[in-house]
């Protein structure tokens, strides 16, 4: 028994982490709110000064710590200025914070090399970001929907029905 009292966090390391979980979500946040607003000030003191983005396209050649990340920012402000991204949920787990949200604009401008659509988009997105020591962002990696946004955009067609439900009628289909 006395084996098991000493391997479960006291109580005090139980507040410590529950407060360093709600300040990096906090941290999250702000940085969210600079894809709103455009407003980067912020970034140079939630991001490690060699921070990674491990998502980003190679062929865009980003900086590495905050100045690729307020490019990306001005980029796709550029590309879609009422950009509104949205955080549905959050997560910690030690020095990971995973984000789960939408993310939505009108393409009104160049964006990511593309010429302006004028079509409305969105798509949803992951985010998993891991914390150093410092509170700093240290790593992003991302996962977004960009086959939903590709097609919102009409830069990749949708899909027809399937032959089987057109006119509302369903045919039977035998695979052997």
């Amino acid at each position: 028994m006395l084996l098991l009292a000493a391997c479960n966090p006291t109580a005090g390391d139980k507040t410590e982490s529950g407060e360093r979980s709600a300040d990096m979500k906090a941290r999250f946040t702000v940085l969210n709110q600079a894809f709103n607003t455009g407003q980067t000030e912020a970034i140079d003191s939630l991001l490690s000064a060699n921070s990674e983005d491990h998502t980003v396209d190679t062929a865009m050649h980003s900086p590495k710590g905050p100045a690729g990340l307020k490019q990306m920012i001005a980029e796709m402000r550029s590309g879609s200025p009422d950009l509104k991204s949205e955080i549905k949920h959050m997560a910690v787990d030690g020095d990971i914070l995973i984000a789960y949200g939408t993310i939505s604009g009108t393409n009104s401008g160049p964006m990511m090399g593309m010429p302006a659509t004028n079509k409305k988009w969105s798509g949803n997105f992951c985010d998993v970001v891991k914390f150093g020591s410092d509170m700093k962002m240290t790593d992003h990696w991302g996962v977004y929907d960009d086959l939903k946004i590709m097609k919102d955009l009409g830069l990749i067609p949708s899909m027809p029905p399937p032959a089987a439900a057109v006119n509302g009628k369903v045919d039977t289909v035998i695979v052997k």
